[in-house]
């Protein structure tokens, strides 16, 4: 066990940041926290100044002590805690409260201190630490003790593969300890977010654990026993079309307002409530749809999923605290089972249909890709088969980005033409929301035509049941083609970063189709294509294609036209496929940044 009665030693390191978790038999635990900085340089001490505590309904403080030490003189700074509500972006209100303490008259050359010991009532008998990413030469001691009357102790690591090469595990039923010495991570010119360390030591660690726990959350809510006059009874005569009935109306007549107060982070509104004060957020609104679907005949359920750009769950590892946002799973045959029972639970859900009502835009039929290709928890009742964990399909089509360019070279070498960029889905939804739509898009443009002058930018909104937008612009800058046999042309990439050592990095960001049209400068003649005219590549990751052609007509003359496209097929990237996807962004990459070999009997220029 730490020892946290005493000073912690001086650390030549700079930083020594532990943690000390004990559960008690009823599931209660203490968190002992200790972080010691040696503020050598300007930025470790500018860096970790103020030290804080989260605090919430079920979290107390009993502990706090912070101080610092100069010259073997020891400074207590307890007199400038600030206390604050913690209220995260997209929510309305929170009961979570951040005691935070800076270490004022602190300088370059004290060691830095704080304890703190906090009292935690858990919601489900786990939880979840977050271990900081601190700078290479710093270290970390994680220790966890849980009584033994409880299981046994399980646990997992995000991140883990990066993590378990530099951090050692001693495990034990009821134990763990997860420490290093001498920390390099992250590596270097990385930036990520913390580790973050699953714990449970729940009776029934399945998925049906979690979801008997969020049962008997909802158990309590009243239902409705009619339709409230105000909501009519939807017209659609089939399933899909009463679920995306009801799913829009819920979308378009009840707001999304965020508010975690205690238990009710977790536990939905009752539904005659959220419909008659006209907002709620994601679990009222499901449960708002689900009730209503059910009062339609349709059985519906909810479905726990995390929403995010680039994180996925364990699917191994059972935890509600995983999630971060509910939505609505309807059996696709409309009745209570999938339709079809041989199907893995971890299949693509073809047995399923999802619909979220949070969203402002899109349809019903239209997921955001944070949402897309995630595990879902469906929480059925438990004599109707109980949770059952499957993986929502990712809609490459819907996120799809399609730019068409027409640029026309000029004797004296330079280009001018315009370019449409049309954005499908997620993609659509980042423009629209930006702070300045017009300028982000100008920011997308400048990145994808390298060396280009982006003219004025107008962005469009197409409505429909996938979100898009259009953005066109001029351009203008130096000539692709130099006038003898080579010609470059950049394209909008499909992918994002794929970074190593975590365990499901979604990076594919949907299909992408890029058309040139390049009109030569006049006189131009005899002209042909040479390496690198057709090109394509492909793999289980998806495949990247490229043609080019030549068309001549006499009053246009010349025109290069090239067309390049990118189809991913992956609903996730797992740490097998790691390597397909990366081959294929690679391919991709270099098709983009390719030369196209062009000569022609007559110069340009």
């Amino acid at each position: 066990m730490l020892a946290f009665s005493g000073t912690p030693p001086l650390l030549p390191q700079g930083v020594h940041w532990s943690f000390e978790l004990e559960v008690g038999a009823g599931g209660s635990f203490v968190e002992r926290r200790s972080l010691v900085v040696d503020a050598a340089d300007p930025s470790t001490l500018e860096r970790w100044r103020t030290d804080f505590v989260l605090l919430d309904t079920n979290r107390s403080l009993t502990t706090y002590a912070t101080w610092f030490e100069r010259d073997g003189e020891r400074f207590d700074v307890h007199g400038s805690e600030d206390r604050a509500n913690l209220v995260l972006p997209g929510e309305s209100a929170a009961s979570r409260e951040v005691v935070a303490r800076s270490f004022r008259g602190a300088r370059v050359g004290d060691t830095l201190h704080a304890i703190s010991v906090v009292r935690e009532e858990p919601y489900f008998p786990g939880t979840v630490v977050a271990i900081p990413r601190l700078d290479p030469g710093n270290r970390i001691d994680v220790r966890v003790a849980v009584d033994s009357d409880l299981p046994a102790l399980r646990w997992s690591l995000d991140q883990g593969d990066a993590a378990r090469e530099q951090l050692r595990v001693e495990s034990a039923a009821h134990g763990l300890r997860l420490f290093t010495d001498e920390l390099s991570l992250p590596p270097a010119g990385e930036s990520v977010g913390p580790l973050h360390l699953w714990l449970s030591w729940s009776h029934d660690p399945g998925w049906e654990g979690v979801a008997a726990w969020f049962r008997t959350l909802s158990a309590s809510l009243p239902t409705l026993d009619a339709g409230p006059p105000d909501f009519p009874a939807p017209l659609g005569d089939t399933v899909p079309e009463i679920v995306h009935e009801v799913t829009a109306r819920v979308q378009r007549e009840v707001r999304y307002v965020a508010v975690e107060i205690g238990i009710g982070g977790f536990r939905p509104s009752p539904p005659v409530e959220t419909w008659r004060r006209r907002w709620g957020d994601c679990k009222d609104k499901a449960q708002l749809v689900i009730e209503r679907l059910r009062l339609a005949g349709v059985v519906a359920f909810p479905a726990l999923v995390l929403s995010s750009w680039d994180e996925a769950i364990d699917p191994a590892f059972a935890t509600p605290y995983a999630f971060n946002h509910m939505i609505v799973a309807v059996p696709r045959a409309g009745s209570s089972e999938p339709s079809s029972a041989a199907r893995s639970p971890d299949d693509p859900a073809a047995d399923w249909l999802f619909v979220d009502p949070t969203q402002p835009e899109g349809g019903a039929i239209w997921l955001h890709p944070g949402v897309q290709g995630q595990h879902a928890l469906v929480v059925r009742p438990a004599d109707l088969g109980g949770g059952v964990l499957v993986r929502i399909p990712r809609r490459h089509d819907a996120e799809r980005r399609e730019l068409a360019v027409e640029l026309r070279l000029a004797v004296s070498g330079e280009a001018s033409g315009r370019a449409e960029l049309v954005l499908h889905g997620g993609p659509a939804v980042s423009i629209h929301h930006a702070e300045d739509a017009e300028e982000a898009a100008r920011d997308l443009l400048r990145e994808t035509f390298d060396g280009f002058r982006v003219g004025e930018v107008v962005v469009a909104t197409r409505p429909g049941e996938v979100p898009a937008v259009v953005v066109t612009a001029a351009l203008s800058g130096p000539s692709p083609w130099n006038g003898s046999s080579s010609l470059r042309l950049g394209a909008a990439s499909t992918f994002g970063t794929v970074q190593p050592g975590f365990a499901a990095r979604r990076a594919l960001e949907g299909s992408a189709s890029t058309v040139w049209t390049i009109r030569l400068p006049p006189g131009a003649s005899a002209c042909r294509l040479g390496a690198g005219a057709e090109r394509s590549f492909a793999n289980a990751a998806g495949e990247t294609r490229q043609t080019a052609s030549l068309e001549v007509d006499s009053a246009a003359g010349v025109r290069v036209l090239v067309r390049r496209d990118t189809s991913p097929v992956l609903d996730a990237i797992s740490d097998p496929e790691r390597s397909e996807v990366e081959r294929l962004a690679l391919e991709e990459r270099r098709f983009r940044r390719s030369r196209l070999e062009l000569t022609c009997a007559a110069g340009g220029r």
